[in-house]
């Protein structure tokens, strides 16, 4: 963010780029960042050029080396992306193939088969495909992978529109003894992935298709004789621009009737259990970065930004403090009426982004 790396402009034809020459974080000389970046349309000073601040330096390795042309929107409330594709992550997992004679030995692990399941929401028919040891490769036509072993690769299963699909097909399966136990990990000088799940949507534009892409890796589990599907990272293509998937710690949406109002009364705030956990009076909606392990009111936010320089719960130092707020745009009706010299966003009105003790991404 905020930073301008020159690189020599190809033809469609030559943007396939080898993982041998591409660019990686953190580099082994040179400046990491500029010395500013832009957020909601307003100019911020780097204070640490050599950190990245929503996360760690090689979590810029997963959205590639190629330069790509950015949306630039007008300065209006910012919108959410529309995600039509969403894997739960924690829903990946291994399921040991059972048969007959099976052992529980040491070496079981590797000696037999797995199959591959999660569950997924999908607002638009979608196609999912499974790869092995795979290259990610960023063209005009889309994201798109290339496996080492590409009979491995599962065949393209097809799902309708739905919410909390499971993906389960019994005659696709993982072999171990076909690969290396060392191949199961991931290098990021190779850029080779050991599992990636593909969901891509089905579209009769001509642009390029929305996908949601899910990194995994294999390892052996410690409490049982089997291996185990560890997710690794979160990928979204959207408008020909690449987006990480990041968890944040304590953020939910939840549903909510309408803003907040004056008749919303003490218990209902005490039950929904969306205060600050350090005043317990005040709507949480502000997290630290880049670790994003605490959610705090902007109140106190502001109190420990001044007071401690580590989150109390990793004790890494944090370096900036985002503040996350809802609007709700208002009907025609409920509007008031607005001249061409008023604020825009005076149509929205205030909603609450509700935090609670549970992981998810955003």
């Amino acid at each position: 963010m905020g930073a301008f790396l020159g690189r020599q402009r190809q033809s469609p034809d030559e943007d396939i780029e080898s993982p041998v020459f591409c660019y990686k974080y953190p580099p082994k000389t040179g400046s990491y960042f500029g010395t500013h970046f832009m957020l909601g349309d307003e100019r911020f000073e780097t204070m640490q050029p050599e950190s990245f601040l929503f996360g760690e330096n090689c979590d810029l390795n997963f959205l590639g080396s190629k330069p790509v042309q950015f949306p630039y929107l007008p300065r209006v409330v910012a919108r959410p992306l529309n995600c039509l594709i969403a894997i739960r992550r924690d829903s990946l997992k291994f399921v040991r193939v059972s048969s007959e004679g099976d052992s529980q030995d040491e070496s079981s692990d590797f000696s037999c088969q797995y199959n591959i399941e999660f569950v997924f929401d999908c607002d638009v028919p979608c196609t999912i495909t499974i790869y092995y040891f795979a290259t990610e490769i960023i063209t005009s036509k889309g994201l798109s992978y290339v496996s080492a072993h590409p009979d491995m690769t599962s065949s393209p299963y097809r799902y309708d529109v739905g919410c909390n699909q499971l993906f389960c097909h019994p005659e696709h399966f993982f072999n171990p003894p076909d690969y290396k136990p060392e191949e199961m990990n991931y290098d990021p000088n190779l850029e080779i992935i050991p599992v990636v799940i593909h969901c891509v949507e089905e579209t009769e534009n001509h642009s390029a298709p929305q996908s949601h892409s899910t990194f995994a890796t294999i390892e052996r589990s410690t409490e049982e004789h089997s291996l185990i599907l560890k997710p690794l990272k979160q990928k979204l293509f959207i408008d020909n621009v690449c987006y990480l998937l990041q968890e944040v710690y304590g953020v939910e949406n939840k549903s909510q009737t309408g803003s907040m109002d004056v008749a919303t009364t003490s218990n209902d705030f005490d039950e929904s259990g969306v205060e600050c956990v350090v005043c317990m009076s005040e709507w949480r909606d502000t997290l630290i970065l880049p670790c994003r392990h605490l959610c705090l009111c902007n109140i106190c936010a502001e109190t420990l930004r001044y007071k401690a320089s580590n989150c109390p719960i990793c004790r890494s130092p944090f370096r900036a403090l985002l503040q996350i707020k809802s609007v709700r745009k208002l009907r025609p009706s409920s509007a008031p009426m607005l001249s061409l010299s008023e604020n825009a966003e005076k149509v929205y009105d205030a909603n609450i982004l509700a935090f609670s003790t549970h992981k998810s991404r955003i």
